[in-house]
C-alpha cells in the first residue's frame, strides 16, 4: 500500500504538478518558491482575477504568501526568517510576467500588481505583414518544412494579404459612394 502511495506521488509530481488540490505533493509553483528557480506566468491577462490578486503578495519588497486552500499545515510562504510556522521562499526566485496590455480586461488584472513590478513595453510582433510572414517562415523553417516551399509561402501569405487589403478597401469606397447617394437623396 505504502509503495502504491509512492507511486501515485511521484507520478503526481510529474503529470499534476500545477494541481494545487493535489496534497500529496507540491506543485511546480511551490516547488519553485522553496528552491532557486523562476517561474513565467505568460498571458496572465487571461486568468482569473484571483491569480493576480493572490501573487501581487509576492511582488515588492516584503514578499509573501498565503495559500491556505491547499489545507496544509505550512501553507504561509515569506522571505522573512523571522516569521514562525512560515515556508522560506527562496532569495533567488523570481516571477515574470507576460501580458498583452492590448487585449487585457480591466478586470483581470489587481491594480496593485503591476505597479509593484519593473515593466518592459514591447509592440505588438505581428502588428505589419511583414512581421506576420517571417513569423509564418520561421514557423515553418523550425517544423522541418524545406526552405524554398517556405520562402514561397512567406510570399504567398504577404501577397494575398495584399491583395485582401486592396480588396477591403475597393468595398469600403463603394459603400462610401453608396452611403453618400443615400445621404443626399434622404436629407441627412
Amino acid at each position: 500500500m505504502k509503495k502504491i502511495k509512492s507511486i501515485r506521488i511521484n507520478i503526481g509530481k510529474i503529470i499534476i504538478a500545477a494541481n494545487r488540490f493535489n496534497n500529496d505533493c507540491d506543485s511546480a509553483f511551490i516547488i519553485s518558491m522553496k528552491e532557486e528557480n523562476w517561474d513565467l506566468f505568460d498571458g496572465i491577462e487571461s486568468a482569473p482575477y484571483q491569480l493576480s490578486e493572490k501573487i501581487s503578495t509576492l511582488v515588492g519588497e516584503d514578499s509573501e504568501l498565503d495559500l491556505f486552500e491547499t489545507c496544509k499545515d505550512n501553507y504561509f510562504f515569506t522571505r522573512n526568517k523571522n516569521i514562525p510556522n512560515s515556508t522560506q521562499i527562496n532569495d533567488d526566485f523570481l516571477i515574470f510576467i507576460c501580458l498583452n496590455i492590448f487585449y487585457q480586461n480591466d478586470k483581470s488584472l489587481d491594480p496593485s500588481l503591476l505597479s509593484k513590478c519593473i515593466c518592459f513595453y514591447m509592440p505588438p510582433v505581428d502588428s505589419k505583414e511583414i512581421d506576420s510572414a517571417q513569423i509564418l517562415y520561421g514557423s515553418l523553417i523550425c517544423n522541418d518544412l524545406d526552405k524554398k516551399i517556405s520562402q514561397s509561402m512567406q510570399l504567398d501569405f504577404l501577397l494575398y494579404t495584399d491583395m485582401l487589403k486592396k480588396n477591403l478597401k475597393k468595398k469600403k469606397n463603394l459603400f462610401q459612394e453608396i452611403y453618400n447617394q443615400l445621404e443626399e437623396q434622404l436629407d441627412l
